[in-house]
């Protein structure tokens, strides 16, 4: 059993009609929630709010570091990558945040969900 903290990320599937795949094959591995073009939306969550050992948040940066985006665009997929923004989660860290009950965090947490739901139902609506 691994000592490394779980890391997460988020990923939502988009299609869109305008753009071609990559030299214009399937993928190697076929989705069927995935239209053509094969297009994988990445939205990177490093957050850790609510979880109480520290690191959790370097998940995706680190992800994205050792080569998911080529990883996947090996596989045949085109990346739409959201990452512009990647430090929003630490911006939206409120002054003070006590705990309720076994709640941690609970605004932070509140706020950081809010972000990502925004960020996949983007990419869900591209397609």
């Amino acid at each position: 059993m691994s000592s490394q903290p779980h890391q997460s990320i988020a990923l939502a599937a988009t299609a869109t009609d305008t753009t071609a795949t990559i030299n214009d094959e399937e993928p190697h591995v076929l989705n069927k929630f995935i239209k053509r073009p094969y297009t994988v939306g990445l939205v990177p969550v490093p957050f850790s709010g609510g979880q109480p050992k520290s690191g959790v948040d370097d998940g995706p940066i680190e992800l994205l570091r050792y080569g998911l985006l080529s990883q996947i665009k090996e596989l045949g997929y085109k990346v739409d990558f959201e990452g512009d923004d990647i430090e929003a989660y630490t911006k939206l860290r409120p002054e003070s945040d006590p705990d309720i009950g076994v709640l941690k965090k609970p605004l932070y947490v509140s706020r950081a969900c809010e972000l990502v739901k925004s960020k996949v139902a983007a990419q869900c609506m591209a397609g």
